[in-house]
């Protein structure tokens, strides 16, 4: 019943990001908005990037440091998170150029709000945390980049790599996935973003007349795209609670060699000390799962650590 509450907790919130985004395709700017109070959940946080296959398809602004005043009280993480955007529309303190120094390895995070680390300070999401612990365990030299962006489905996510991703050359991409990714299909439901109720009619509707296995197959086809604009290894993440036959679904999205899979990251749906009250990870629960995805790089030696 916990688990199931959380769950609904998550999708609110999700549903009512998606449905600011989509003011913003109403707007008379569709490309850029005027900067004023900026927060997770307010449209000025986000741009609609131009991209003829995607109609919705939106990112992060640029440059812009991003204050939220929480609904609730945060007694796991900061009272009003900051988020520090930078010049890419990355979840990032620093900038990166796009050329890659000798003797560096760069790690690319791919995901929704749990890769991005919605209502915790940029320095606490999880990517941020796994590049501390290379800080501090490793003497080569290791850049981690945040794609994520709070909302995104399989198709957003190949297409955030392909415009901010591939050019810095990664030598692997990490890819988390929780359970609702996999029937999330923005292009989709994002017309019916009216309100709450015709998005969970929409994802209702979508499940029933596609069906689980007709969804999966495309979200298959959707995630394969991103082998068009890379090569590097790609390590495929999940929680341990996630339902076996999701897991096995995640496992398959990729059937390369060097595709690999991950799915017993630690659980931390509910935990008092590892999530926030909206079920997403408290920066100790990122600390835990930054900590098991060093363990599976350096174990699995997909990235050296010297």
């Amino acid at each position: 019943m916990k688990r199931r509450l959380v769950i609904y907790l998550i999708i609110f919130q999700i549903i009512i990001i998606l449905a600011l985004i989509y003011s913003i395709y109403n707007t008379k700017n569709k490309s850029e908005l005027k900067s004023n109070n900026v927060s997770a959940l307010d449209s000025q946080a986000y741009i609609l990037s131009k991209v003829d296959s995607l109609k919705y398809f939106y990112e992060p602004k640029p440059n812009t440091i991003q204050i939220i005043n929480l609904p609730w009280e945060n007694t796991n993480g900061p009272r009003q998170p900051k988020y520090t955007i930078n010049k890419d529309g990355l979840n990032q303190i620093r900038d990166f150029s796009k050329q890659k120094e000798k003797n560096v390895y760069r790690i690319v995070a791919l995901g929704d709000s749990f890769t991005f680390g919605l209502n915790v300070n940029t320095e606490d999401n999880y990517p941020a945390q796994l590049q501390q612990i290379f800080n501090s365990k490793c003497k080569n030299k290791i850049q981690i980049l945040n794609l994520g962006v709070p909302g995104y489905d399989i198709q957003y996510s190949v297409e955030r790599f392909k415009l901010r991703g591939q050019k810095y050359d990664p030598d692997l991409i990490l890819w988390l996935f929780i359970e609702s990714d996999l029937f999330r299909v923005n292009e989709l439901l994002r017309p019916s973003l009216k309100n709450e109720i015709n998005y969970k009619t929409a994802y209702d509707k979508l499940i029933q007349d596609w069906g689980e296995d007709k969804i999966l197959k495309k979200q298959d086809e959707q995630a394969s795209e991103i082998l068009k604009y890379s090569s590097s290894p790609i390590l495929l993440l999940t929680f341990n609670n996630t339902q076996a036959k999701y897991k096995k679904a995640i496992e398959n999205l990729l059937h390369l060699n060097n595709t690999l899979f991950y799915g017993n990251l630690p659980n931390v749906y509910g935990d008092s000390t590892e999530s926030l009250p909206d079920g997403h990870p408290s920066p100790y629960g990122y600390k835990l799962i930054s900590q098991e995805v060093f363990r599976q790089i350096t174990d699995k030696k997909l990235i050296p650590c010297n």
